[in-house]
């Protein structure tokens, strides 16, 4: 199958998006399909760590869908896996071209509700936006996958009747790192525990770590450990910081009441 991935993304950023989806098309190349990305992105093409169709978003934006749109038609996809982003009237073509899957990643409303605390007009631009043209883009979709059932069940309300799938992201954490045992036989003693997650993003699970303390009750003196690693690879915010050290004490003093 010819499979092309769209998306809306800093693919030179190297984040926890970019690895995602450089894990997805080496998944789908080992089942023997041909993959293609096309991407408008920004920063510099060469650092970028797939090949693909990339676009610099310039001011003109609609101008940059529509010359993508073009350049992945020319791929003739047999199916389009589009990473959701905003409506745009150009990606229509796009949707009625080529049987295309639309990648929840997020609960959209509670993101918007979220970012509105700390930026109202912007991300109150955005939640308007999104009420007023998601139904649309949902119903030009040939189907849907989310990385949680609970994206699909809250984000798919009056789609249920199209196809979806969970597909969960995944990294491979072993990459460039090394988890050593710590038992006699080579094999760990303890629990390893490895949390994924971004910045300035509390709905991808951090407050939930604090449950965590009755199963593995090291994982707060590592968590602190590598917190100055943490700043400089994933850019954690101020406030992820401060939730952070404050869970840690949190848990520190419920443990030693306990």
């Amino acid at each position: 199958m010819r499979i092309a991935y769209w998306i809306n993304w800093d693919l030179a950023s190297n984040d926890g998006v970019t690895k995602a989806v450089k894990a997805r098309l080496e998944c789908w190349r080992d089942l023997g399909h041909e993959v293609k990305v096309f991407g408008l992105t920004r920063g510099n093409h060469d650092q970028i760590p797939f090949d693909g169709e990339f676009i610099s978003k310039p001011l003109h934006k609609g101008r940059s869908i529509r010359e993508l749109i073009d350049r992945c038609l020319a791929f003739k996809p047999d199916i389009c896996n589009q990473r959701l982003e905003f409506f745009h009237w150009e990606l229509v073509k796009l949707y009625r071209s080529v049987p295309t899957v639309i990648e929840l990643h997020t609960l959209c409303r509670k993101e918007y509700l979220h970012q509105m605390r700390n930026s109202p007009l912007k991300w109150g631009a955005r939640y308007l936006i999104y009420e007023l043209s998601h139904r649309y883009q949902y119903g030009e979709a040939a189907g849907f996958v989310g990385v949680t059932q609970e994206i699909l069940d809250q984000n798919l309300r009056g789609f249920r009747n199209k196809p979806s799938v969970v597909v969960a992201n995944s990294v491979d954490i072993f990459e460039g790192r090394e988890f050593p045992a710590n038992g006699e036989d080579g094999k760990s003693v303890r629990p390893q525990v490895v949390f994924t997650g971004s910045a300035r993003c509390p709905w991808h699970g951090l407050t939930d770590l604090k449950n965590w303390r009755t199963v593995v009750r090291e994982l707060w003196i590592f968590m602190l450990l590598d917190l100055l690693q943490m700043m400089i690879e994933l850019r954690v915010s101020l406030t992820m910081v401060r939730s952070m050290v404050k869970l840690f004490f949190k848990s520190l003093a419920n443990m030693m009441s306990g």
